[in-house]
Parts: C-alpha cells; structure tokens; sequence
C-alpha cells in the first residue's frame, strides 16, 4: 500500500523493513512507527512534489520503472504521448534538471540501495542501474556522491 501511495507520486519504492536505511525493528510497535513516519514522509514529499504536473509526474513514473534499460528522452516521449523537446522543457522547468540528470541522479540513488544492501559485482550493479559500463558506472557514481562504489559500499561515503 505504501509503495502504491508513492507510485501515484512519482515516488521510488522502499522497502521500510530495510535494516540498513534505518534502525533496526525489534517489536511490532517499532514497525507500526517506522511505516506512519515513512507514510508521513511520503506525504511531506508529494508536498514538496505539488507544484509538479502530472505531464512530469507521468515521465518521473516511467523512469522509476524502466531506469534499469537504456532509455533516453525518446522513449520516455513515446511512452507519454510528449514531444522529447516538451519533456526536456519540463524537466529543466519544474525541477530546474535535465531530463539526463534526473535520470542519472534517480539510477545512482537505487544503486546506493543495491550497495547498501547486497554484496555483488560492481559490473552487475551497474548493470541493475542501466550502465553498460562498469567504469562508465563507477566515474558517474564517483561524481554525484564523491564516492567510488566500492567505497560506499564499504561505509565510506553513506549519504
């Protein structure tokens, strides 16, 4: 239901049972406060998302969804039923980004996740987030948190 909640956001899944994004639950009770305070910052941030249209909420939706392909504006356009141009314009509008650095900034946030919580191959994370490239990954990663991939996995760099 949160995930559904989120969705209809534009909103990336969570898993709020994740030991390492936050405490670790114990007791019924903990789970019960881990998902109003998480349902409460769902709703904090679909405040903050208010001002985003639906046309943007709609591209935002289809990234979360296909982030791990090799998608470009195109795509997104085809799947929107908008022009690539009018998508370009609605990035840079509404979220003061390029299309390319929403995507870039949401695939390096779920690769933080795969980090965090499994031990795989860096060519195989990459891979998951939609790099063809193990080194192409690792420059991208290294620029957004000041982190190699390896090194946030490591604990040197959680943000």
């Amino acid at each position: 239901m949160l995930d559904e909640f989120r969705a209809k956001r534009g909103l990336p899944k969570l898993d709020p049972l994740d030991p390492l994004t936050g405490e670790p639950v114990y007791h019924i009770d903990d789970i019960v406060h881990r998902y109003v305070r998480l349902f409460g910052d769902t709703v904090s941030s679909s405040s903050a998302l208010s001002g985003i249209s639906g046309k943007l909420v709609k591209a935002m939706r289809y990234i979360h969804e296909h982030y791990q392909d090799d998608i470009g504006t195109e795509d997104v356009s085809a799947a929107t039923g908008f022009s690539a141009s009018y998508l370009h314009q609605l990035f840079k509008r509404e979220l003061d980004r390029t299309f390319l650095d929403y995507l870039t900034e949401f695939r390096v946030e779920q690769a933080k996740r795969i980090l965090r919580t499994e031990n795989t191959k860096m060519a195989h994370v990459a891979t998951r987030v939609g790099y063809r490239s193990p080194q192409h990954f690792s420059q991208v990663f290294k620029r957004l948190t000041g982190t190699l991939p390896h090194q946030y996995r490591d604990g040197g760099g959680r943000n």
